[in-house]
């Protein structure tokens, strides 16, 4: 279980990376070392077969004195066996040698090599044939014999026998071994220390979130999330970003999720006060159908007259209730976006008060408007404003005693037109209203006049799609006053008239 950790999975990741460097970090200086001491090696013995030529006198009337040739190398291979003599002739053919006669494979050396290092300077490597391979080439030292002017042939002295080659290599390997094996240890050990000591707090930045996260599906996504203050906005690493990232899509989600929970609830009661308003009113036309049906010849045709009157008006409460549920779930949909057009906002309160005078009469209730001669068209979807007006205004005369007063107000204010209905019965208490917006929601619970409570919810939906607000101010025993306001355009009536 410790290897699923981010941070042992990063000390693995560490160890591996460590590995690699320091493994080819100690082969690559080892090879660099290898070169820098050949070089030292060449220029160290770069004068050497100039210096033998000299001084040892094998070189007779300008000719090659072979028995002074054959002690020098016989000398020199007993001081140094690393050395190899060869003498060429002017074209690279080798006329004499000091290894064993079977140990030579090719009798020929190329003299570009030979060519080159005579005219190079101290500083450049050149390696030559190596007559003991086919292939392989290694260090020497040339002179030219009897000199460099007029040659007549070479001494070539290869630097590194290929005895001494071996030892050589075999302590170069178990060199860069032991060069491999500890610079992988001390690169390990460093490399950890750093690399998990600098990366330490990065892993406990993500494990507190990690934290946070389950803590958070702990608590069903419910939870309310704030930013901490430890968190800034400016010059935040990648960490930072994930963090206020989360703790936003965490505030967003809980506030879903309170929504969710809210619409449960509403869905619930909905269904309840649904059933209920639809029971209600085919309760009533059911019984006095089978009333009718079973004693309809009994009855009187009064009694008759009065049982179908209650049963239309069950039947209409019903029919009003159904086309109010199909509305709002339409207009919560927005399957249909507003038809925005415009429109005088003054004719089309006139014309929804005119359909309430009668009702309003009823209750002895005055319904007027007021506002300038001079009111200009709003943008609005006609259909949809004169749904919202019959409902506020409705209500208005519905939901009042005799004798109440309805009044609207229409107001230019700036760019946009408020409108305001306000009637002075007898108000809403502050504990509702709140809530009067809430589909099936009536003040007291009371369903007045076949009124199931979703007339408020429609309208405040109405006016959201316009990308208004509603907003409703109310005292107890004074009156309660809705407005909203809609656009305003630049078009007035052809002809106003005082209202």
């Amino acid at each position: 279980m410790m290897f699923n950790s981010l941070y042992a999975k990063f000390a693995i990741i560490l160890i591996v990376i460590f590995a690699i460097t320091g493994v080819s970090f100690s082969v690559l200086s080892l090879l660099i070392s290898q070169d820098y001491l050949q070089q030292i090696n060449q220029q160290t013995h770069r004068d050497l077969a100039h210096n033998i030529v000299q001084q040892r006198h094998i070189i007779n009337n300008n000719k090659v004195d072979k028995k002074a040739l054959k002690d020098t190398f016989t000398h020199y291979m007993t001081v140094n066996p690393n050395l190899e003599f060869y003498l060429l002739d002017d074209r690279g053919n080798i006329q004499t040698f000091s290894a064993e006669p079977g140990q030579v494979k090719r009798f020929k050396v190329n003299l570009d090599a030979v060519k080159r290092h005579i005219d190079s300077d101290k500083n450049t490597l050149v390696k030559g044939d190596d007559p003991r391979s086919l292939s392989g080439k290694k260090l020497f030292s040339i002179a030219p014999i009897p000199n460099r002017n007029s040659p007549q042939g070479y001494l070539y002295i290869i630097l590194q026998s290929q005895a001494v080659e071996k030892i050589y290599q075999d302590l170069f390997d178990l060199e860069l071994f032991k060069y491999i094996i500890y610079s992988l240890i001390v690169s390990l050990i460093i490399g950890l220390i750093l690399g998990l000591g600098l990366f330490y707090p990065t892993a406990q930045r993500l494990k507190k979130l990690a934290l946070n996260i389950l803590h958070y599906k702990e608590t069903g996504f419910t939870e309310q999330m704030t930013i901490p203050a430890t968190i800034k906005a400016e010059n935040a690493d990648e960490i930072e970003l994930l963090n206020q990232n989360f703790y936003q899509m965490a505030e967003h989600i809980s506030q879903q999720m309170l929504q969710l929970k809210k619409q449960d609830k509403l869905r619930r009661s909905m269904i309840a006060n649904i059933s209920h308003d639809l029971r209600t009113p085919l309760a009533a036309i059911l019984g006095y159908l089978e009333v009718l049906s079973l004693k309809g010849e009994k009855l009187e045709q009064q009694k008759q007259k009065q049982y179908i009157k209650t049963a239309l008006r069950s039947s209409q409460q019903l029919s009003r209730l159904i086309e109010d549920l199909f509305e709002l779930a339409k207009l919560e949909a927005s399957e249909t976006p507003p038809h925005i057009e415009a429109f005088s906002i003054a004719e089309l309160v006139l014309d929804v008060m005119d359909k309430f005078r009668l009702r309003a009469a009823k209750k002895n209730t005055s319904i007027t408007i007021k506002c300038r001669k001079d009111m200009p068209f709003v943008y609005a979807d006609i259909s949809l404003i004169e749904r919202a007006l019959n409902n506020l205004i409705g209500n208005a005369v519905d939901h009042n005693e005799q004798n109440s007063a309805v009044k609207i107000l229409l107001e230019k204010k700036n760019d946009s037109l408020q409108i305001t209905i306000k009637d002075n019965g007898k108000g809403i208490s502050k504990e509702h209203l709140s809530r009067i917006f809430d589909q099936f929601y009536q003040v007291d619970n009371q369903h007045r006049g076949g009124h199931a409570g979703l007339g408020l919810g429609i309208t405040k939906r109405i006016i959201e799609l316009h990308g208004q607000a509603i907003a409703v101010k109310s005292q107890p025993g004074r009156g309660t006053a809705f407005s909203f306001s809609l656009p305003t355009c630049n078009v007035y009536p052809s002809s106003a008239s005082a209202i």
